[in-house]
């Protein structure tokens, strides 16, 4: 069917060829044959009973001769135009994905056919926007180094690539440009949009951005965008990273140079956020990575159903964690939807864009139109219209920190598993040993992780195995980050500023305690405050070096075989 969506770049027409495709579309009813084939190398015989031909090709000849010799573009743009709208009427009618209403049909221009067709994605490119198009997908361009979406209002900014000028001038995926150069881009096509952002190496562009705070202007210098499609780098020195910054004609051969390079990682994470998508082809070669030559999407078009393999190889990445995003789009989602119905990786994140068509390339008689011809299910019938949902749904400033700590994590403890903390993902078990992973750096996405996972995918370890948590129970939070430890007590309403009195376990010799043995730290963000220390009996008191901050919660360990102690401090700032 539509196995391919790229087609080979059709050859320029040449005066023979316009001399037959204008016999041929004036005469080819009744008599005549057209003399070249399109690329003008293939001649084609006159039979004995087509004699009366010639005569109408010498009027021909005359006619297009004299025409030449004061226009040569006279009646070709005419009759190019006319024949490219027949072509263009003929693919909606037969090959568009739904049955196209005859008033599109019947429409007089490209542009008025395809503006009651009502498709962002179906256009209609010339040979220059078609390659454009190519190079845009192989990042091979001079421009500002951003991928978008139309938009009502303008160009929304998918993603921006990193070291290019839209990066460097502050750019953010969710903008939406809405004028260049002074001229506003609301209700013009994508084509037209490259067309005012792209520019010489060099030249400088004057944009209007909108975003949620107000409208800003920014003046950018375009530049050659050389970014690979493909990125990669070890983290913690065992934990692959690979970015993937679209789908384009060399990704795959990227991907499996980067996949080489970092090879002996322990685990694998596929960051595909703001990623717009690209070839299919390209999305069955990578798919294949985790999958295996299984089934990676099913469409349905108006001639019926099929199915797109996935190309297996020998090198299957496990364990894996893939990032998304609102933004990762088309080709993106394909890929995940397979891996996600066949349990191959953990998805982190948010919610995929939700593009489910397919769009085909198919080379006019001059131009190209790209059209949508079929719609996207996974591999088990689910609609990428409904968007890709993943496992552990984070915000993106999350979400690369959250995959490190499950990857860097420890594998299952043998013996004894307290200390540590089990967590389902998707398809995917980790275990974490917080005393070792988790530090004030990363203190917040691990709090984003352990809030974002539902606690019957939490068990915390015990001498005896692995103990889930009751649908209500209160210290849930801090046994994330001190399975190890029992609590001591809870102290309420505690001044910001002022000591506070706790009273030690019994096994506790007091004589036996520096002041180094007790940490203050603060819940939310893992930051430790200084405490001094004073003892009476089996009681203690403890003063802060600093202000506590009001209506915040710390936790005040004494050490792992003694427990910690839970500080509510109440929401105001008097002092005592």
């Amino acid at each position: 069917m539509f196995s391919s969506l790229l087609s080979k770049k059709r050859t320029n027409f040449k005066k023979e060829d316009f001399i037959s495709f204008f016999e041929n579309s004036l005469y080819n009813e009744i008599i005549c044959r057209p003399l070249y084939s399109r690329n003008g190398d293939e001649k084609v015989a006159i039979k004995q009973n087509e004699l009366p031909c010639r005569l109408y090709r010498r009027i021909v000849y005359t006619i297009i001769a004299l025409v030449l010799l004061f226009s040569s573009c006279l009646f070709y743009p005419c009759l190019s135009q006319a024949a490219v709208i027949d072509e263009i009427r003929d693919l909606l009618r037969n090959n568009y994905v739904d049955p196209v209403p005859q008033y599109v049909l019947n429409s007089t221009s490209i542009d008025e056919m395809l503006d009651r067709l009502d498709d962002p994605h179906t256009v209609y490119w010339t040979d220059e926007e078609y390659q454009n198009f190519i190079d845009s997908l192989n990042l091979n361009l001079s421009g500002i180094g951003i991928s978008f979406e139309v938009a009502p209002d303008g160009a929304l900014v998918i993603s921006v690539l990193p070291g290019t000028p839209a990066e460097t001038a502050g750019l953010l995926p969710g903008d939406i440009i809405t004028t260049v150069n002074n001229t506003s881009l609301a209700g013009k096509s994508s084509e037209e949009m490259i067309s005012l952002i792209r520019g010489p190496e060099g030249t400088t562009v004057n944009l209007v951005i909108k975003r949620t705070t107000g409208s800003i202007n920014k003046t950018l210098t375009r530049a050659k965008i050389e970014v690979p499609t493909v990125t990669g780098e070890l983290l913690d020195g065992n934990v692959g990273f690979i970015r993937i910054n679209t789908f384009g004609e060399n990704t795959a051969k990227d991907f499996d140079n980067v996949v080489s390079k970092l090879k002996g990682g322990k685990g694998w994470i596929i960051d595909l956020r703001n990623n717009g998508g690209g070839l299919v082809s390209t999305a069955q070669d990578l798919t294949g990575y985790f999958t295996g030559d299984q089934v990676m999407m099913v469409v349905k078009s108006r001639n019926g159903e099929d199915v797109y393999q996935a190309n297996g190889n020998d090198k299957n990445l496990s364990p894996a964690v893939f990032l998304t995003n609102r933004y990762s789009a088309s080709a993106s989602e394909i890929m995940l939807a397979a891996i996600k119905d066949y349990g191959k990786a953990s998805l982190i994140g948010e919610n995929t864009y939700g593009k489910g068509t397919m769009q085909g390339i198919f080379v006019l008689s001059e131009g190209v139109l790209k059209m949508t011809v079929a719609r996207t299910f996974s591999p088990l019938g689910k609609s990428i219209d409904n968007k890709i949902k993943p496992d552990l749904e984070l915000p993106d400033e999350d979400a690369l920190s959250a995959a490190q700590l499950l990857l860097t994590g420890c594998p299952e403890p043998a013996g004894k598993k307290k200390g540590y903390l089990r967590l389902e993902v998707g398809p995917n078990v980790f275990f974490i040993d917080p005393r070792k992973q988790v530090n004030e750096e990363n203190w917040e996405s691990y709090a984003s992780l352990i809030n974002s996972i539902s606690k019957s995918n939490i068990k915390i370890g015990r001498n005896n195995g692995w103990q889930a948590f009751s649908a209500n129970d209160s210290n849930y939070r801090w046994k994330c980050y001190y399975p190890g430890y029992s609590k001591l007590g809870s102290l309420n309403n505690i001044n910001a500023s002022s000591a506070f009195l706790i009273k030690l376990p019994a096994k506790i010799d007091p004589k036996s305690l520096s002041e180094q043995a007790f940490q203050l730290i603060e819940a939310d963000t893992g930051i430790q405050t200084g405490v001094t220390i004073k003892y009476s009996g089996k009681k203690a008191i403890i003063k802060p070096e600093e202000a506590l901050k009001p209506g915040s919660r710390y936790w005040l360990l004494l050490n792992e075989k003694a427990g910690l102690y839970e500080i509510n401090v109440r929401n105001d700032s008097t002092t005592s």
